[in-house]
């Protein structure tokens, strides 16, 4: 099995951001296949760069990983909205308000098997969301899911927010270790269901 995992650089007052550690710390404990990208938090150019890569490696599974500070749990998104719209710059200072990522659907769900996933996975620091937000994070997932779905390949596909991994004034964090090993525990679980489909 071949994994594509993404995270980002640091955006904003973030001098640092926890999805590049998770990402290295998997890529060193998984033994299956696992490619990194990380990304720039630039709206548009970073899908672009996902898309790429998966017309470049072929995965069968791409997980994209996020900051999302202020949540306490690790959340494993269940749609992509098609809307750019915060106040928040991205890293090329562009800000985006009400405006729509491109002419397709107004959301995408997740090629994951969330049923399953809420079944398998029983951590009180895991949940799955409905919500990516509307900011570059949810850019990046919403061109993923378009180009996997338009082109009708079999790649299971999700975005995953985490918490800080540190204390941040009074932001709600876990440990790095813990939400690598619940990643870790969903990645099982998605590749148990690839192989379970094969």
């Amino acid at each position: 099995m071949k994994i594509l995992l993404t995270g980002f650089k640091p955006f904003g007052k973030n001098i640092s951001n926890p999805s590049l550690g998770v990402l290295d710390e998997l890529k060193n404990r998984r033994t299956e296949t696992i490619e990194v990208l990380k990304l720039d938090v630039v709206y548009g150019l970073d899908g672009e760069k996902v898309v790429e890569k998966i017309k470049e490696i072929k995965p069968d599974v791409v997980l994209s990983i996020g900051l999302a500070g202020g949540r306490s749990k690790v959340c494993l998104e269940a749609i992509a909205l098609n809307a750019r719209d915060s106040e928040f710059k991205d890293n090329q200072g562009q800000i985006f308000l009400n405006e729509k990522i491109s002419n397709g659907p107004l959301a995408y769900d997740s090629t994951l098997n969330l049923k399953r996933i809420k079944e398998k996975i029983e951590n009180e620091n895991f949940m799955i969301s409905y919500s990516a937000g509307t900011y570059v994070c949810n850019d990046v997932y919403y061109q993923e899911l378009e180009y996997i779905v338009q082109n009708n390949l079999n790649i299971a596909c999700g975005f995953v927010h985490i918490p800080y991994t540190e204390p941040k004034e009074e932001e709600p964090y876990l440990e790095l270790n813990e939400i690598v090993h619940i990643i870790s525990e969903l990645l099982d679980v998605i590749l148990e269901e690839r192989k379970c489909l094969k």
